[in-house]
């Protein structure tokens, strides 16, 4: 009997294996720990908007920056962090982590099968910028949601063909990141690369132009890179929003920390980025395929940029991915024109990614309702990685210290969120909130440089917690002091307060 419907409904073993590794992957990130750092920052600023029902105009948890106005580049963010974690706890943070990741390589997936119609060379893109972002992905954060976007909007523009509602939809996405997270200028910088590639495509080459096959298509793109370009003008912020991620990006705190700095050899990402751009150019040699402009320039763009700071590497994985993808199948035509290679239609391949999406939703709603329900009876134990410092927060909500503290940057967040009420803690992670001059302080004295002592004597410090893993030199010169005593230790943190006041 022909049955038209089922048939559509037929995909091949490969497009199914590909929608279970999408699946698996959201599965494994929905279940990881939650990392100690920025996340609990965002949740408090979020636990604040809810309660308050605005915007905060001024810093409100860094003490010596309580002055200093704000724009809230990620209160989209928070905002919806924090609810999802007041509904579903722990376990819902843990299954927006996956989720975001999930809808990442489904969308990657999804677009490198639909070119290549190759599971394997789909695959080996999806590894490459798995690998590459192995770090970044342990850490759920505002910028996940614009990792959204920007894998999104790649989606869009390497369609084929190039309608009028993307001019819609590509703007629209903008405007969300641009409420999500600071990230969202990189959107921006994808689609101008891709426009100024594919201008190049029409005026070098009119004969060729398969991705961008007349004029009114590139014309479309422009004026969506125009709107693009106003569309992160919708935000409580308005024209302030694009100063201040402008700002942030040159602040000088920020060349402290590794993941602003450059790439280097020294590091395992910089080892993975050398290898994955090697590769990439070996297997463009060896495919031969026709190379155009609106490919190599984002890719050309973004590499640099990846240069410039480590903390950008994760906009030119996405990138590499689908143009790995592109050489791996062309390769394979080259060498093995006889191979086979799985065509389905257009309606079969969106049946599997629609699959592949419900997998993606199912792992991270099982993770969620499993913890919720109690199966897991400590959610604490295992949603909450091994640094974060609770048992420091717990000591402290019992014994609130009476005046500021001083704590490891990493932990700042983490103490905003769990310790007492107006906590003072000496800095968070976001560095760029902190004066220069406090963060030169904060440097001495958590690397227990010469002049340690005086700075917590200058800020009136009461109290001091540190992280046994990175802090040994200044525990160690704080356990000679007579000044301090240890009133609180972990396996992770160590606790001291001052004997006496500080001296004026």
């Amino acid at each position: 009997m022909n049955t038209p419907w089922l048939d559509s409904c037929r995909v091949p073993r490969s497009a199914v294996g590909l929608a279970l590794v999408v699946g698996i992957v959201s599965g494994y990130y929905a279940t990881l720990p939650l990392h100690h750092t920025d996340l609990w920052g965002h949740l408090a600023y979020g636990r604040l908007i809810a309660a308050t029902r605005q915007l905060p105009a001024t810093e409100p948890f860094i003490r010596l920056s309580r002055d200093k106005p704000l724009v809230d580049t990620a209160w989209l963010s928070q905002i919806v962090g924090f609810e999802i974690q007041a509904m579903g706890g722990l376990p819902g943070l843990q299954a927006l982590h996956g989720l975001s990741i999930g809808v990442c390589f489904l969308l990657l997936a999804w677009r490198g099968y639909s070119q290549t119609r190759s599971a394997a060379a789909t695959l080996m893109g999806l590894a490459v910028f798995e690998l590459l972002n192995w770090y970044q992905f342990q850490i759920i954060r505002p910028q996940l949601g614009g990792l959204v976007c920007f894998v999104f909007i790649l989606f869009v523009l390497t369609s084929d063909r190039w309608r009028t509602a993307q001019v819609v939809m590509t703007p629209a996405t903008i405007t969300l990141w641009a409420n999500l997270h600071g990230s969202f200028i990189i959107g921006w910088v994808l689609l101008l690369s891709t426009a100024i590639g594919a201008g190049l495509d029409q005026f070098r080459r009119p004969s060729e132009r398969s991705a961008m096959p007349d004029q009114a298509a590139f014309f479309r793109l422009l004026l969506t890179t125009v709107l693009a370009g106003l569309a992160p003008l919708i935000n409580p912020y308005g024209f302030r929003l694009y100063a201040e991620v402008l700002a942030i990006s040159r602040h000088p705190n920020l060349r402290d920390l590794i993941e602003w700095q450059q790439l280097n050899l020294q590091t395992n990402q910089g080892r993975f980025f050398v290898a994955a751009a090697l590769t990439l150019c070996a297997t463009t040699i060896l495919a031969q395929r026709p190379l155009r402009a609106r490919e190599i320039t984002p890719l050309a763009v973004f590499g640099l940029l990846s240069l410039w700071s480590a903390r950008l590497l994760i906009w030119w994985t996405p990138l590499a991915a689908l143009a790995l993808m592109g050489n791996i199948q062309a390769i394979v035509l080259r060498f093995f024109p006889a191979a086979s290679v799985s065509s389905p239609g257009p309606r079969r391949l969106r049946w599997t990614m629609c699959a592949a999406l419900v997998l993606v939703l199912g792992t991270g709603g099982a993770n969620t309702l499993f913890r919720s329900r109690g199966i897991v009876q400590d959610e604490n134990a295992t949603a909450l990685g091994a640094e974060t410092p609770r048992g420091a927060a717990a000591w402290l909500v019992e014994h609130p210290p009476h005046g500021p503290i001083f704590n490891t940057y990493e932990w700042g967040d983490y103490l905003v969120w769990a310790g007492p009420p107006d906590l003072q803690v000496f800095v968070t992670s976001h560095a760029h909130l902190v004066p220069a001059s406090v963060w030169r302080d904060y440097l001495t004295a958590a690397y227990a440089r010469t002049g340690w002592n005086q700075v917590f004597d200058r800020y009136g410090i009461t109290t001091i917690v540190v992280d046994r893993a990175e802090r040994g030199r200044l525990i160690r010169e704080l356990e000679r002091s007579p000044v301090w005593e240890t009133r609180y230790e972990d396996a992770q943190s160590v606790i001291f307060s001052r004997h006496e006041s500080p001296s004026p």
